[in-house]
């Protein structure tokens, strides 16, 4: 298990939309902003980088079936979904019906934002593509068999992480952990499929649910890596149930 720190220590100042979306004429500026995303910006600093690379090909070099990382964003790349078009205007408009005005609105926005092909999230690695391509290329040199174990979405995610964004080699899998009792996107646009939206969106997203809490139970053999989905029946109430809302397998791969 390889916990990394992207949070504090080394971080380049992240982007944000509201300030660097905008080009001089205050019109968004797709172009330079994808411009500011290639720059070599870090999530980790070069300390990290290399004992993360000595770390994992010693636990290569001893055997060990797999190489965890404690992850504290997510790493898949994802795009902002198009609610409309993977919806269709008709569904979209029977689910908004029911929709306060700030979920309407969070969904224009987003809708908006997905004609520029842009992240869904730019404090996540799609905001440090340059940083994510290293560490996928520390994961290659290793030859590690990584699970990605990812957290702050309040989310379940299940995903696959490719070197490229078209076509290339799968280096990891990545499962994400919802929120515990904080809300997520689901939460604020009821009756949505927001994680059907993002699954459909995504060619790395295999799955997602945006509106259960509990946890990810990974359970590591020789021969597989398990990732449950454990939902729970309440967060309001100190007596619950746990359930099973969907299982992943992994293998090793040569």
């Amino acid at each position: 298990l390889h916990m990394l720190e992207t949070r504090l220590t080394a971080r380049d100042r992240q982007l944000v939309y509201d300030r660097d979306l905008a080009g001089p004429d205050g019109k968004p500026d797709p172009v330079a902003f994808r411009a500011k995303l290639a720059l070599p910006r870090r999530m980790m600093d070069e300390a990290q980088e290399a004992w993360l690379a000595s770390s994992l090909k010693a636990s290569v070099a001893a055997g060990r079936p797999w190489q965890v990382l404690g992850n504290e964003v997510l790493m898949a790349r994802i795009p902002v979904p198009s609610f409309s078009k993977t919806l269709g205007e008709a569904e979209l408009a029977k689910a908004m019906a029911t929709l306060p005005q700030s979920g309407r609105n969070r969904i224009a926005r987003m809708d908006q934002v997905a004609e520029l092909g842009l992240p869904y999230g730019l404090d996540m690695w799609d905001g440090y593509p340059q940083a994510r391509q290293r560490l996928y290329e520390i994961l290659k040199e290793a030859g590690a068999h990584t699970v990605v174990v990812s957290g702050d979405s309040h989310a379940f995610w299940a995903n696959e992480l490719y070197d490229q964004p078209e076509g290339g080699s799968r280096v990891a899998v990545e499962f994400g952990g919802t929120g515990i009792t904080s809300p997520g996107a689901g939460d604020a646009l009821p009756g949505i499929p927001v994680g059907e939206v993002m699954a459909r969106s995504a060619r790395e997203v295999v799955w997602s649910d945006q509106a259960a809490k509990g946890f990810v139970r990974l359970t590591l053999t020789h021969t597989e890596a398990r990732g449950d989905m454990m939902a729970v029946s309440t967060i309001l109430e100190p007596t619950y149930e746990t359930r099973t809302l969907k299982s992943f397998v992994v293998r090793p791969e040569p």
